[in-house]
This record gives C-alpha cells, sequence and structure tokens, in this order.
C-alpha cells in the first residue's frame, strides 16, 4: 500500500484499491491501467536480486562476469546466508564515488582507523606486509585485497573471542572455495559490484551507497547471518557488524568523517585548480587472466588499481550514448595499471 493516498497494489502489481474510488472518482478511474510500472528486467544470482529498468541491458550473468559474480560467490560461501530483518540507513555529506573509492584504499586504514585498533576492535598491523591482489572485471566490477598468508590467518585466530575480529574461517568450510579462482581463494578482498554494491568484511555485510545528490549519499546497509551459528555466535555477529560499519560503527564514523572534510575541502576555487594524486604503485600491476576468464594483478603491495578501474568505468559509462555502445566500447583489462 502507498502511504501516502492509500493505493493498494497485490503482489502481481496490480492496483486493487483506491480510497474513494466511487465517491471521488466517480467510479471511472481504470485500475488496470494505473498498476505498477514493471521492471524491464529482474534476474538473481545466489539469492541477491538484481532489476534494471533499461530493456536494452544486458542480461544479469553477462553484466556481473567472472569478477562480479566472484563478489557475490564470496559471500554466499560463508554458510546458509539469510538477511537480518531491518535495514540501516543514514546520509553522508559525500560523493558516493569518494565512497566506492574508500572499498579499494587499503592505505587509509593504520591512520583513519587507528583508534580501532587501539581499543582491540580490529588487529593492529593485520596486513601491513601483505601482499596483495586485485581483480577487474567488464564494466567496473572489482575486488581488492591482501592475500592471507598462514601466519596472517592464525593471527586472526589468535584474536579470539565467540566471533574473532577478523573471522575468516569460513574458508576452512568443505566446498565454501568451490566458486572461489585460486588467486581470490586466500584473499581478504573488498568486492564492489559496479557502481556501488559493497560486499563487506569477507561478506557478512553488504552495503548500497546511493547518490542523493553530488554531494550526499544514502547508504543502506544490510547483515547477513548463518542460519548454522548458535544463539550466542549470532547475538556476538549480530553486535560485532553493528559496530563495525553502518551508523554506529567504529570503521564507518572514522571513514565518514574523513569523506565529508575531504569533499568541503574540495569545494574551494583553489582546491579544483589542482589534481588529485593516483600514482601508488602506478604501472607496476601486470595484468593476468586465469582459466576463469577473469583478469587480476597478483603480488603487489598497498596501490590504487581498484580505484583507477572503478574510475575509468564511471567515465565510459557517462560518456557511452547507449547500451550498445557501452557494450562495444568499454574496456577489457590489460597490460598494466
Amino acid at each position: 500500500m502507498c502511504p501516502y493516498h492509500g493505493w493498494t497494489f497485490d503482489l502481481a502489481g496490480n492496483l486493487v484499491g483506491v480510497p474513494g474510488h466511487k465517491e471521488f472518482y466517480g467510479g471511472e478511474l481504470k485500475v488496470e491501467e494505473w498498476g505498477l510500472r514493471k521492471a524491464a528486467k529482474v534476474e538473481s544470482y545466489k539469492g541477491f536480486v538484481f532489476a534494471t529498468l533499461d530493456p536494452d541491458a544486458p542480461p544479469l550473468d553477462e553484466y556481473l562476469g567472472v569478477v562480479g559474480r566472484m563478489g557475490l560467490n564470496m559471500a554466499a560461501a560463508q554458510g546458509d546466508m539469510a538477511v537480518v530483518d531491518g535495514v540501516q540507513k543514514f546520509r553522508i555529506d559525500c560523493n558516493w564515488k569518494l565512497a566506492v573509492d574508500n572499498v579499494f584504499d587499503w592505505y587509509h586504514a593504520p591512520a583513519t582507523h587507528a583508534s580501532a585498533a587501539v581499543t582491540g576492535f580490529v588487529p593492529r598491523r593485520a596486513f601491513n606486509d601483505a601482499q596483495h591482489v586485485v581483480a577487474l572485471g567488464e564494466y567496473g566490477h572489482a575486488i581488492s585485497g591482501p592475500r592471507l598468508t598462514p601466519e596472517i590467518l592464525e593471527g586472526l585466530k589468535q584474536a579470539g573471542g565467540i566471533v574473532p575480529p577478523l573471522d575468516e574461517s569460513w574458508r576452512e568450510r568443505p566446498g565454501a572455495l568451490d566458486e572461489l579462482p585460486s588467486f581470490i581463494a586466500d584473499t581478504r578482498g573488498h568486492p564492489n559490484v559496479f557502481p556501488n554494491l559493497w560486499i563487506a568484511l569477507s561478506g557478512t555485510q553488504i552495503c548500497l551507497r546511493l547518490p542523493r545528490g553530488p554531494g550526499c549519499t544514502e547508504m543502506w546497509w544490510f547483515t547477513l547471518l548463518d542460519n548454522n551459528l548458535t544463539d550466542e555466535q549470532r547475538a556476538a555477529r549480530l553486535a560485532r557488524t553493528n559496530h563495525t560499519f553502518g551508523p554506529g560503527g567504529f570503521l564507518e564514523q572514522d571513514d565518514g568523517e574523513n569523506w565529508v572534510q575531504s569533499t568541503l575541502a574540495t569545494h574551494g576555487t583553489f582546491a579544483r585548480r589542482h589534481p588529485f594524486n593516483f600514482t601508488m604503485n602506478l604501472g607496476r600491476g601486470e595484468i593476468k587472466q586465469d582459466n576463469s576468464g577473469a583478469h587480476y594483478i597478483d603480488g603487489v603491495p598497498v596501490n590504487e588499481h581498484g580505484q583507477l578501474w572503478t574510475y575509468g568505468a564511471w567515465a565510459e559509462w557517462m560518456s557511452a550514448e547507449d547500451w550498445n555502445a557501452l557494450k562495444r566500447d568499454h574496456s577489457v583489462p590489460a597490460g598494466s595499471l
């Protein structure tokens, strides 16, 4: 039911109830003509439902490609996952692309999240010396993060608790890695399904970054939990996620403050005269391709390859006249970044 005027629709989208249909419309309103407009295409993958209003958009499987599916596979591999009731929604005064940029930014963590490390909420120096993997997909999908060496995994386990601060034990479940390429199976990557769907913390939270104007982004945080968790584990996991990202999250508040202040700093005339620096490990990331068809960069330190790929894809989306042009002209990962 529409909460504004009370028009009511059935599950097929048909208009079935209009308050005052006889009194105010003289019984002449043709309800069969005023049902909800249907999305051009609706498809699902691993329980995630995607819809588009564009009839020319490619099928979901083609759009996601290997890398887009890979990110969703990482969430599904956590176990018998279900969405927790309720969505956390709030707004941050920044452009949505800055929030997406942060997904691949492992450089900021020691400085931005120092307070969370001091409290023990996240381990100190957990990934400082790790080599990174970056997966690059057509249409802008990307995954970026550190490889989990045996030493790193052992350190995460030692953090202890009912739910360790950074729990990677799901990787040990039989079959959990079957749908993940070998180069990503031991990587704590941050997947972003272009343009704005982030699968966070190896799949226990997902976030949509919805633009509400050039300087405002609305965050929609969803929490996923394994149905096989005990009540004690479930409560601990919920507490953990609520205090990681979302309006009450340690890390979200750290990041959000920086995004707001960074945005304010770009508004001035002087600041607009100067470019940003995206030269970290630039030109040192050789793009490879595995048997699944996925393109990736391996064995590099902290880098900005994911950010560069995302911004490049966004520019292609903005300049393409239609889907046919984007299909024809979009970049395929090759060479180096």
